[in-house]
């Protein structure tokens, strides 16, 4: 066979025998079974050439094109693509329905879905008023009450607090709406909030858009792989009313649907239970896939969670999604006057019944239970609907200045130059992502009587977090380390005490931390320590820079702060 190439000066000496490489000369019979190349040059158009005079080579050729493609193929595939409308990337698609072997739970949820979607199929042969206006009826006690109400706002995130009464009332209502049971629901969306569209996260659109919207659902032993056993539902688990409607929990919303037939019939049955339940399926889905695609971010959550005015008005107010994934545990969504929240608007209503025993929203919280060691979860509530009104006034315009460049004074925050420079840093502090509206509780807490209400929290959190670290480094340093499990539980109480004052970035680092030392990974776990010394360096001396101002501030005012360590 003759190469095409250069012609060198020297042949190429080999041990066994000699190879000149030559190019072909006009006139050749053949250079790769093309056939003849006379008159071949490059300003002339090329004749066209068939592979067909040589079986072997046409053979080749067409398997290479195959091979060619089908690489081609797998690139394409493998390339980002966005989802329709919208700046997000489906980074990893991921099939629930085919090339996995399904369990027993996910097949009998698969047909519960399925068979609801069926019964929708005989609304149109079926109406009549009555029917409709009880599926509106459950649609507002299921959907506000049960779901977002109980199962989210109260349940999963604790933003206040309920009579048990009432408070298990409501989470039963929830279960009428055919979504599971309480600790099964409240679990996956923690773990939501926990791993917000990263690779353990139980429901993403980075995933493809109905793997978010409903396709998770049939595959139960992802949430397992990625999450671990449920083991952030405590708080519910040691309820007996909680554990009792998860041994119980299917044989209340066919009850439902056995007590709506015997009342209208077939069309109550059809409009109560199949239209109903789909309708509220769908639109807690859509927060899930929708809110996480189309709208816009008002806050800078590192997360695809956005405002969705549309949801919003289906789904009580759940729409408003990035407010809510920036202030995660405030019963209000809707944070402008025009962002209609009903959910909310229940809540407040609720709190005025006297029957209902007023609405706890939760208690002003101690200097020793400020740093508890139960995790993220666990920081609660605003004290009133007042002061968070108030707090989200403030952060918002502390936000806008941090944008805009305006000096504070001009927001109306303050007059003095101290108070100016102060919230300017803070506004900073807010807009990079290093703290979070729980320091802003802080904040609120700190009053005429405990004027150093956040300088000690504050201290008490570096003196607890300096040992924490150096826990930490020294179990990473043991020759043969193995104890990933104690590591964790100093991350746990590192990320509990951080979320306590606001602590946003070192809480996250230490999320990422926990995430490599359940995966037994040395390595990962010592770029995690170092990323966590450095974040918690960071935050130590800002925080020690506002309070220097704050000081400044306090001897101008004729009140005395305690110095800094």
């Amino acid at each position: 066979m003759v190469l095409i190439t250069t012609q060198p000066k020297n042949p190429i000496f080999h041990g066994c025998t000699t190879l000149h490489r030559s190019i072909p000369q006009r006139g050749d019979s053949t250079v790769l079974g093309l056939g003849s190349i006379k008159n071949f040059n490059f300003n002339q158009k090329p004749t066209k050439i068939s592979f067909k005079s040589n079986p072997f080579t046409y053979n080749l050729a067409v398997t290479a094109k195959a091979k060619t493609n089908a690489a081609f193929g797998e690139v394409e595939a493998l390339k980002p693509r966005k989802i329709l409308l919208s700046e997000v990337e489906v980074k990893r698609e991921r099939s629930v329905l085919f090339g996995r072997k399904w369990n027993t739970l996910d097949v009998g949820t698969a047909g519960i879905v399925l068979a609801m979607h069926v019964l929708c199929l005989f609304a149109p042969f079926h109406f009549n008023w009555p029917a409709l206006w009880v599926a509106v009826a459950l649609y507002v006690v299921t959907g506000l009450f049960g779901i977002t109400l109980s199962f989210h706002r109260n349940l999963s995130h604790r933003s206040f607090k309920l009579p048990k009464w009432l408070e298990y009332s409501f989470a039963y209502c929830g279960v009428l709406a055919l979504q599971g049971n309480p600790i099964d629901w409240v679990s996956t969306h923690r773990y939501h909030h926990q791993f917000c569209d990263t690779e353990r996260d139980p429901h993403s659109p980075t995933e493809g858009f109905w793997f978010s919207h409903m396709s998770w659902l049939f595959d139960t032993n992802s949430i397992i792989e990625r999450c671990g056993e449920a083991n952030n539902v405590g708080d519910l688990e040691k309820q007996p009313f909680y554990r009792f409607l998860r041994s119980t929990y299917l044989f209340h919303p066919f009850a439902l649907g056995a007590l709506l037939y015997a009342a209208g019939g077939f069309p109550f049955l059809v409009w109560g239970m199949g239209v109903r339940i789909v309708w509220v399926y769908h639109i807690t889905w859509f927060v899930n896939s929708a809110c996480h695609v189309w709208g816009n971010q008002a806050w800078n959550t590192r997360d695809l969670s956005r405002n969705n005015w549309w949801v919003a008005l289906l789904a009580f107010g759940e729409g408003w999604h990035n407010n809510h994934h920036a202030f995660e545990y405030s019963a209000r969504h809707g944070l402008e006057w025009w962002q209609l929240d009903m959910t909310w608007k229940r809540v407040v209503v609720t709190d005025r019944l006297p029957a209902a025993g007023g609405v706890g929203w939760e208690e002003r919280l101690q200097r020793r239970s400020i740093l508890q060691k139960a995790g993220a979860c666990e920081v609660t509530g605003y004290p009133d609907s007042r002061a968070t009104l108030k707090l989200f006034d403030k952060l918002r315009e502390l936000l806008e200045s941090a944008k805009t460049g305006l000096p504070l004074w001009m927001l109306g925050l303050g007059a003095d130059l101290l108070w100016a420079d102060m919230n300017r840093l803070l506004a900073f502090l807010f807009h990079q992502g290093v703290l979070d509206e729980q320091f802003l509780q802080l904040q609120q807490l700190q009053d005429e009587t405990t004027p150093n209400f956040v300088s000690e929290v504050v201290n008490i959190y570096f003196h607890e977090s300096e040992k924490l670290l150096t826990n930490l480094r020294a179990l990473l340093m043991e020759r043969e380390f193995w104890d990933y499990k104690k590591m964790g539980n100093h991350l746990n109480q590192f990320m509990g005490s951080s979320s306590s004052i606001g602590a946003k970035r070192v809480r996250n680092v230490c999320v990422a931390f926990r995430a490599a030392t359940e995966q037994n990974n040395r390595a990962g776990c010592l770029r995690a320590l170092e990323m966590l010394e450095h974040e918690y360096c960071y935050l130590k001396n800002k925080l020690h820079e506002l309070f220097q101002i704050e000081q400044q501030r306090a001897l101008a005012a004729g009140v005395r702060y305690p110095v800094q360590d």
